[in-house]
């Protein structure tokens, strides 16, 4: 009878999507094809997703997918950048590519289960290459790149890159697809030699990238390949981590060096916002700082951009100035355009700078297309500019794993094996041991037991770190702002903190941390998770520079990752037959939500569950034997944002494990 059901579900579900594409084939008709039907549905805030960081890679691509209405959120206010897809998602969301594109909108029915009726609309279009068994397991890179390159024609993926055939090592199967997003700035590899890895899992912040740049040609990447260099016959070296560009400060195709860097202090500012296809910056300062502002319209003039008009009149006791600044390099007419502020006639701009001025304060806006790239290079007024590149001798380097299972550096400087580390203190070779620690919160490292009582720290939310991730002193001065303070900082206040990205030193006889303030020591960090495979070891690339001896700290940990298991609760004692409600009574006091989930981790032939959704749920004890249920608590807390110190609602969770003993 269920074989029977199932079949007339698969069957229903066919009849929805061949009336579907019948639909959307009439519609078509009336309908432009084109990535111009990629238009905005709905409008990203910043701070919309608590684990999206607007100084994250990817958090232009997942604001770019969300308001094209091709990804949404988990849950209230997670993204969940590290999560992982499905090959469900994966076909729903190449079923949606192709929809909107070929008819503006994408007018799916509701099917049982949910992707049934996106694989049948994948299947009928010619998407999906061959029926699978499972669309609940994980989507795999490779996966992912054969739908997205079939969801819409090759003539909306134009060669912008050259790249050779043969080129991509570890592409063996699927070339076709996986060639011509690679040539069109979809893919660029996760190092320099374009490494594809197809076989692994694809990560939704890695998805949302992908997707934008399919939808948005101006989002796609020019690329250069390396040779990746030779290990050299019969060593035993494999490269699993490729050295960094050395001149990557810079973004390619038009950006602009940002002026809350540039000002170097002088203007206080707020969180970028959205107006017709523009970022708007907004800063504010003092009267004097006018001049900052006439500084860095010279420097736009140096970066591609040319003053059209201007203005500059004052009114009683108020200032008010504008410039509007065209780009002038290529690709210059799809930028977006907009009057200049203050000017009565129709002249317009690519890019408009525009405030007022009091005896008081100056209060400046910037309006840059969406188009154009908002970075820091370095430039700074008044001053020196700065490296944005990663400090320490061995930073840009790559990683070999050697045949013994050790690491070491591209550079020769650095080795070191699974569970220790080499540790450069003032140049003095030391080692010690190294633990990496996933629970359900965090991601810890701890490197211990080189010197005396001193210690290194790294923490970040669980699941967030990944192979290829880098954190320079100005990017972990910023996940500190707001949560560490002068005089907190013990080893007891670090560990407890459950947000952010945290570095810690245990530096003659005290721990400090990268900050804003005078009060730290540590002056420059840099942090790169060399490799992180979570079923086998974690590598790290350390280093720290201090104003006191020991001045400098350098060093190479490796650890396998261990995960911490969830606390185990009262043990429930069953007779076969028999019922029993079991309640999550951990709550927090006053949560923004809160949701339940409960499961099943063994003895699932033991065992049953019902009101698995629910503060309670009910066990029916089935058969004699030990079984486990473990109960998930999502909730809502207010948390400081760890950018402006504001109150948020971030989503955290509890787990608890019953053990069921059933006689």
């Amino acid at each position: 009878m269920s074989a029977m059901k199932t079949r007339c579900k698969r069957l229903l579900s066919v009849c929805l999507a061949i009336l579907l594409s019948s639909t959307l084939f009439l519609t078509s008709a009336s309908a432009a094809q084109g990535l111009s039907n990629f238009t905005a549905v709905s409008t990203y805030q910043s701070g919309l997703f608590t684990d999206v960081r607007d100084s994250d890679w990817f958090s232009s691509s997942v604001e770019t997918a969300y308001e094209l209405g091709l990804m949404k959120g988990v849950g209230a206010s997670s993204f969940l950048p590290g999560g992982t897809m499905t090959l469900g998602e994966a076909v729903a969301l190449a079923a949606r590519l192709h929809s909107i594109y070929y008819t503006g909108t994408e007018a799916f029915r509701q099917s049982s289960p949910w992707y049934q009726v996106y694989v049948d609309y994948a299947l009928e279009q010619d998407i999906l290459p061959r029926d699978y068994s499972d669309y609940t397991a994980q989507a795999t890179r490779e996966t992912c790149a054969v739908l997205f390159s079939r969801a819409l024609p090759a003539s909306a993926f134009p060669a912008i890159n050259t790249i050779a055939d043969g080129s991509l090592s570890d592409v063996v199967s699927s070339k076709d697809e996986i060639y011509l997003l690679y040539r069109a700035g979809i893919l660029t590899g996760n190092d320099a030699y374009g490494t594809f890895a197809p076989n692994s899992t694809i990560t939704r912040s890695e998805v949302a990238a992908l997707v934008s740049r399919i939808a948005v040609p101006s989002q796609r990447k020019h690329i250069q390949l390396q040779t990746r260099p030779s290990a050299g016959s019969g060593n035993g070296k494999e490269l699993i981590s490729s050295p960094l560009s050395q001149n990557a400060s810079a973004p390619e195709g038009a950006w602009i060096q940002d002026f809350a860097n540039y000002c170097n202090g002088a203007f206080s500012y707020e969180e970028p916002s959205e107006n017709n296809g523009f970022v708007v910056r907004s800063f504010k300062g003092e009267p004097e700082d006018m001049d900052v502002v006439q500084a860095y319209i010279e420097l736009l003039c140096q970066q591609g951009f040319q003053v059209v008009d201007s203005y500059d009149r004052s009114y009683s006791r108020e200032r008010f100035f504008s410039w509007g600044l065209d780009y002038t390099g290529s690709n210059a007419d799809a930028l977006s355009t907009m009057n200049i502020q203050y000017l009565d006639d129709d002249s317009s701009c690519n890019l408009c700078v525009w405030g007022t001025v009091t005896s008081s304060r100056i209060k400046v806006k910037i309006y840059v297309p969406r188009q154009i790239s908002i970075a820091d290079a370095g430039l700074r007024y008044g001053s020196q500019n700065v490296s944005v590149q990663p400090s320490g001798p061995s930073a840009s380097a790559g990683l070999y794993r050697l045949a013994d299972g050790s690491y070491e550096t591209t550079d020769g400087r650095l080795r070191t094996t699974s569970g220790r580390a080499m540790i450069l203190r003032d140049g003095a070779r030391l080692t010690g041991n190294v633990s990496f620690v996933s629970s359900e919160t965090r991601d810890e490292l701890w490197v211990e037991d080189y010197y005396r009582n001193e210690k290194v720290y790294f923490t970040a939310p669980a699941g967030q770190m990944i192979s290829g991730d880098q954190y320079t002193q100005r990017e972990l001065e910023r996940e500190g702002k707001g949560i560490l303070l002068p005089g907190t900082l013990d080893e007891g206040f670090l560990t407890g903190i459950d947000w952010g990205t945290i570095l810690g030193v245990l530096h003659s006889g005290a721990w400090t941390t990268p900050l804003y303030d005078n009060a730290s020591t540590l002056r420059e960090a840099t942090v790169r998770v060399l490799y992180l495979d979570r079923s086998g070891d974690a590598v790290f690339y350390v280093y720290a520079r201090f104003d006191t001896a020991p001045y400098e700290l350098e060093l190479l940990a490796a650890a396998p990752v261990s995960r911490e298991n969830p606390s185990e609760g009262e043990r429930v004692q069953m007779r076969r037959g028999e019922s029993q409600a079991l309640s999550f009574n951990n709550r927090e006091f006053l949560p923004a939500y809160e949701t339940y989930s409960w499961e099943i981790l063994s003895g699932d032939t033991l065992i049953s569950l019902t009101n698995t959704s629910s503060q309670t749920c009910t066990v029916r004890a089935l058969a004699s034997g030990v079984a486990r249920v473990q109960v998930t608590y999502t909730y809502g807390a207010r948390e400081p944002d760890v950018l402006t110190g504001i109150d948020r609602t971030v989503s955290r969770t509890k787990t608890s494990v019953y053990v069921i003993e059933i006689s």
